[in-house]
């Protein structure tokens, strides 16, 4: 995860899509992000998200509920930054999931390839 992501988006615990973003012209306030917002109608299970920003609510809304595809001009800064985020966050956990060692089997057993049907199983030393 990029140092600058840190400064700027804080995950919400327990609400995998949502975040605060800090404002880029008041680093003090953070705008609300939701990421499971704003499904496009012909297209489902492609989200936009939303903004509390006056960005979003004065002129993307505007364009999304017009119908507009999910894309770059129909998102702000914030969410961008989250959608980052998360993107980020999540091919680290997957790396860590595909790279991390294999789990021994359980001690004082072995498996025997060549049980009935095929399958795996222990049996005991």
């Amino acid at each position: 995860m990029t140092d600058d992501l840190e400064k700027w988006v804080f995950p919400i615990a327990g609400e995998p899509l949502r975040f605060h973003v800090r404002s880029r012209s008041n680093p003090a306030h953070k705008h609300l992000v939701d990421l499971g917002c704003y499904e496009h109608k012909k297209r489902p299970g492609i989200f936009n998200g939303q903004c509390a920003c006056e960005d979003f609510a004065f002129h993307l809304k505007k364009l999304l509920d017009a119908g507009a595809f999910p894309n770059d001009k129909t998102r702000c800064w914030h969410i961008k930054q989250a959608v980052k985020f998360l993107a980020e966050y999540t091919v680290s956990k997957l790396h860590q999931m595909t790279t991390a060692p294999a789990k021994p089997a359980p001690a004082g057993r072995v498996v025997n390839p060549d049980s009935k049907h095929g399958r795996l199983r222990y049996v005991r030393n």
